[in-house]
């Protein structure tokens, strides 16, 4: 794998299709390939959220990382630097734009919902990018923290407009960076009757 320091250099060709009047986008960039704009849930009135896919750009199979972002709004621009030099250093990084934070009763449901789309997206679709799908990490930053533990310590047990059918992923590895973990109904008990776990992890 080249090293985490190695710098993007030129853009070497832009390949462009339509699926469902989104714009998804490759970008082959020096050595990595950027794949922007995959939808892969839906989210009502026909709008759907999209995963960008940062991959090394020679053969793998690469371990996976799906990269969660904070704040309060979708936004994969959040962890786009990041996901970039995960890639660079040898990772397949499906980086989601979700629902953020979630004050509503409706919205909070919505969120859990959508819940394990993403990562269920990511395992059906790895190899595509050279990813090894039995490799997959978790990272989440801020509130994305909070999806990403929903994600792999709080399963929900029932979900809505995934784009790929549900399936089982065992996951290696969770990062939980700041996160606001109370923001995900079952959390709190979760950490409750996992101290040790909860020390692991940094929060607010």
């Amino acid at each position: 794998a080249p090293p985490i320091e190695t710098t993007i250099t030129a853009l070497q060709s832009t390949t462009t299709s339509t699926i469902e009047s989104t714009t998804i986008t490759a970008e082959a960039m020096g050595e990595i390939i950027i794949t922007r704009n995959i939808p892969y849930v839906e989210v009502g009135d026909g709008a759907t959220y999209s995963v960008d896919v940062y991959a090394p750009a020679s053969d793998g199979p690469w371990p996976v990382v799906v990269a969660y972002h904070g704040g309060p709004e979708p936004n994969k621009a959040y962890v786009a630097g990041l996901s970039r030099r995960l890639a660079e250093a040898g990772a397949v990084v499906f980086a989601p734009e979700w629902l953020g934070l979630a004050f509503s009763a409706a919205s909070q449901q919505a969120l859990v919902s959508w819940s394990p789309c993403s990562l269920w997206f990511a395992a059906h679709h790895a190899a595509d990018h050279g990813g090894d799908p039995a490799d997959i990490s978790v990272f989440g930053i801020s509130a994305g923290a909070s999806k990403a533990a929903a994600v792999t310590l709080y399963p929900p047990t029932e979900h809505q407009g995934c784009l790929v059918p549900p399936m089982e992923v065992e996951v290696r590895h969770v990062i939980l960076h700041e996160g606001g973990f109370g923001l995900h109904p079952g959390l709190d008990d979760v950490f409750r009757e996992n101290p040790g776990l909860f020390e692991a992890t940094t929060v607010w």
